[in-house]
């Protein structure tokens, strides 16, 4: 009789807490109206396993994740089933604390630093729940002075207007958002959620469920969110105006380097200060196109391109938003002198010469100008004026040259367009005609005059090699020799000599225009065999010699006393002429290289994102450079063997003299760890023919070194023993950490009991090294523990500059079963459940209720006897 009473009120208890329990569910879906927009998607920043089973699981969290906008925080909290189920029983409470300066700590059990708290809890028994913000008046990083919970007053700090904050339930999670002026609008926090039963300590933090890691979440990241022109299509040196948005996404005010790129190209590095928590800002940069190629270019930013943050994600630092620029040519002015003809290669002194210049506009304006012809250079023959010549189009003028009081001679004729250098044209270098027009003026006839030889040489062109010659380079030169009668009368027998100068060498000769040439190698000079000249006729030969040149300067390629021309004349005398120019050109350095290469951080955690300044320096003398630069690393700093990219940057026209500094930044995302030297190469692609090539590298000293770490403690195992004993019995906790990264360690190891504080004193793991593994072994006296199942934990602190924290808290996959002492008696270790508690249901609930009517007996008895047993 007494069994099926005690079942049948058993059976009507549990109904009894089945329907309550699905009246707190209906009425957990009314929540605060007028709320804003809830985020779409979530920033998860913490994982937390199923400490304790199913038992809780309406506030064992399974993760933690965050967002924001410039009006609110937003909280979530995703439990193993729904929150807020349990509010009519008080073992639901949904806590986060809020850190304003970084001092945030645990310490037995408790959160201590946080000047806010904010919570749910259904602190008036209603079903429904209520959002609670608390702050630390006292400033003693605690809620005491609202204690014991709940105050009097309590709905003082309630929160019941939507526009400062509110809560809902979303499924299996629990989510809260605050406005950001609630929490004193900071530029920096730091957040540690926990969940408990509505107790009257606020502070608590039991380890289910609380953040395994013990210490705050403090999330860095900036962003380059956008990147915006005001132009996609510019003439080549336009300004393009290009607008870089940047956000801190995370809980951490930043300073930071922003750098803007074309392509692999540099436009500017900016520096962001102070950029408060979830504040965005825009850099404007400016890209000057005069000096870029034509051609379409992708516009890129980067935050922290210094990669001094060690931030939760890197991925986000490339802005992504597409932005594209076309540059297209620059309209220009640019006039040139094509051709220059003369009617007639030798003129009798007095006679007229016609010589025809082509000039051409090949610009894009109708231009007017002026051409002056000239002989020797400097003579003028006559100047035209040419008016309003289309983009595109040519004209020839002649210009008649009157020989009358020239002297007889062989002349050069050169004509130069815009000779009033009226136009800034883009290439000044095309306005004289470069084709070689040699005329001769021989004396008149008659009354007959002797035969009369000139002799000179000019240089035609650059046969091979770079032009202007480059030091440390070869260059091959054509020049030509003019042999001419410029008498009255014959010259027989005409010889020329030309000695090679001894600052360059003889490379070889070609088909003279009349007679025979050779060089002869033992008195190094070129000999020419003319044979006979008749008055005013003139004869030519090129020859070719090459230039090393060993600095800049000018060279002379050949010297004018070294050409001597002789012969006959007709009365049996001999005549003879020397050269009169020294044919000299002029020698430049071409020398880029790298200076410098200095990483921005030498240790960095493995995936962080680090920089390296690169400086290169243009130590030539003539050219404006335009070239690669590629950055390297490589663990073998002696023979840089593999030797890696990082990456490649492009220079343009870098002025002599000046030296550039270039950003690059290294992704060391899956770069295995250890020590790296760092080698920046100017020039990576060849593309320039320089005096010194020796110089482009620029090696690793001791401080252009990276080292890649890895900071990974992990609790491996705990193995309580035993797993069942009686109150005040002894519990061996054997907890295995280990050292899965690449640094020695130290750090804090914990080890806790469900719902309660430490088990024991903690313990500092000294010197911990990498691949290492420690057992330690800690003693739990469960004097005073109240009998039940407990779940041990161990918690390994986290180290600095750990990323991984997951594997930082170990559960025990066997509970700890405490029993309550027996009344008297011999303490006898039960080995099994089963020993107490048959498998049966039917057999349990008859147990249960023997024990409960045997236990009412017991202490009717003693109650008689005025005997007082405390069970």
């Amino acid at each position: 009789m007494r069994s099926q009473l005690f079942t049948g009120i058993l059976c009507s208890m549990m109904l009894t807490i089945s329907l309550l329990s699905a009246v707190s569910l209906m009425i957990s879906d009314v929540y605060a109206s007028s709320t804003p927009t809830w985020p779409s998607s979530w920033i998860q920043i913490d994982l937390d396993e199923n400490e304790n089973g199913p038992q809780d699981d309406w506030r064992d969290v399974k993760y933690a994740y965050y967002n924001f906008d410039s009006v609110y925080l937003y909280l979530r909290l995703e439990c193993y089933a729904e929150p807020g189920s349990r509010w009519l029983s008080g073992n639901a409470r949904y806590k986060w604390f809020i850190d304003l300066n970084g001092d945030l700590s645990v310490s037995g059990g408790n959160v201590i630093g946080a000047e806010y708290l904010l919570f749910v809890e259904d602190t008036d028994n209603d079903g429904q729940g209520e959002l609670y913000l608390l702050y630390d008046i006292t400033g003693d990083g605690k809620f005491d002075e609202y204690g014991p919970w709940p105050p009097v007053n309590y709905n003082y700090y309630k929160i019941t207007n939507a526009t400062d904050g509110s809560w809902r339930i979303d499924g299996y999670s629990i989510d809260i958002y605050i406005n950001w002026s609630m929490l004193g609008d900071p530029s920096s926090y730091w957040l540690y959620w926990a969940t408990d039963q509505e107790n009257p300590n606020l502070n608590q933090a039991p380890t289910t469920d609380s953040r395994d890691e013990e210490t705050a979440i403090h999330v860095r990241d900036v962003a380059a969110v956008s990147q915006t022109v005001n132009a996609t299509s510019v003439v080549q040196g336009g300004i393009v105006q290009i607008d870089v948005t940047v956000q801190n996404l995370g809980m951490h005010v930043e300073s930071f380097d922003v750098t803007c790129y074309f392509n692999i190209t540099i436009v500017g590095t900016q520096r962001v200060i102070d950029l408060a928590a979830g504040q965005s800002t825009t850099l404007t940069f400016y890209w000057n196109t005069s000096d870029v190629e034509p051609g379409a270019y992708s516009i890129r930013a980067l935050a922290d391109s210094g990669g001094k943050i060690l931030e939760n994600n890197e991925t986000n630092n490339w802005c992504t938003a597409e932005a594209t620029v076309t540059v297209t040519p620059a309209l220009k002015h640019d006039l040139a002198a094509i051709t220059q003809v003369a009617n007639v290669t030798s003129v009798e002194q007095g006679g007229i010469v016609e010589i025809n210049v082509a000039v051409e506009n090949m610009g894009d304006f109708t231009e007017s100008f002026n051409v002056t012809c000239y002989y020797d250079t400097i003579d003028v023959i006559g100047t035209q004026r040419v008016e309003n010549l289309a983009a595109g189009q040519s004209t020839t003028l002649t210009f008649y040259w009157d020989t009358s009081g020239v002297s007889p001679k062989t002349y050069f004729i050169t004509a130069m367009v815009d000779s009033a250098r009226e136009i800034p044209e883009s290439d000044e270098t095309n306005n004289n005609c470069t084709s070689v027009l040699p005329v001769t003026v021989y004396a008149p006839q008659p009354p007959p005059l002797p035969g009369i030889l000139s002799v000179n040489k000019v240089l035609v062109r650059v046969v091979d090699g770079p032009d202007p010659a480059i030091v440390n380079y070869t260059t091959t030169y054509e020049i030509m020799i003019i042999v001419a009668n410029i008498g009255g009368s014959n010259v027989t027998d005409v010889e020329v000599n030309d000695t090679i100068y001894s600052g360059v060498t003889y490379s070889g000769i070609g088909k003279p225009s009349k007679g025979n040439a050779y060089y002869s190698d033992t008195e190094l000079k070129i000999i020419w065999e003319v044979g006979d000249l008749e008055p005013g006729e003139s004869a030519t030969l090129t020859f070719n010699v090459t230039l090393e040149p060993s600095s800049s300067d000018t060279f002379t390629l050949n010297r004018g006393g070294d050409l001597i021309a002789r012969g006959i004349n007709a009365t049996g005398g001999q005549v003879e002429d020397y050269g009169d120019l020294d044919v000299e050109v002029s020698a430049y350095t071409r020398d880029v290289r790298a200076v410098s290469q200095t990483p921005l951080k030498n240790v960095v955690v493995q995936g962080e994102v680090v920089g390296i300044d690169v400086q290169v320096e243009n130590g030539g003398d003539y050219y404006s450079e335009t070239y690669n630069v590629t950055c390297y690393y490589s663990s073998d700093q002696v023979n840089w063997i593999p030797i890696m990219p990082i990456d490649t940057l492009r220079v343009y026209n870098q002025a002599p003299g000046n030296i550039a500094t270039l950003r690059f930044t290294w992704n060391t995302t899956g770069i295995p760890p250890g020590t790296y030297h760092i080698r920046a190469m100017a020039d990576s692609d060849l593309e320039i023919p320089e005096s010194d090539e020796e110089n482009n590298n620029c090696t690793s000293t001791s401080v252009d070194i990276i080292k890649i770490v890895i900071h990974d403690i992990a609790a491996i195992s705990q193995v309580p023993n035993p797993t069942e004993v009686f109150q005040g019995g002894i519990v061996n906790i054997n907890v295995t950490v280990a050292n899965e990264g690449t640094e020695t360690e130290s750090f804090t190891l914990r080890v806790y009991y469900y719902g309660e504080r430490e088990c024991c004193a903690s313990v500092e793991v000294e010197d911990l090294s990498p691949g290492e593994s420690r057992t330690l072994t800690f003693t739990w006296n469960t004097t005073g523990i109240p009998p039940g199942t407990y779940w041990i934990s161990a918690h390994a602190l986290p180290v600095e500059g750990e990323l991984d924290t997951d594997d930082n808290a170990c559960t025990s996959m066997a509970a700890v079963i405490i029993r309550a002492a027996p009344v008297g008696g011999i303490i006898v270790q039960i080995e099994s459940l089963a020993t107490l508690f048959p498998a049966s249901p039917t057999a349990l609930a008859l147990t249960l209720a023997f024990m409960v009517i045997t236990a009412a007996g017991i202490i009717i008895t003693l109650k008689k006897r005025n005997t007082y047993v405390k069970l």
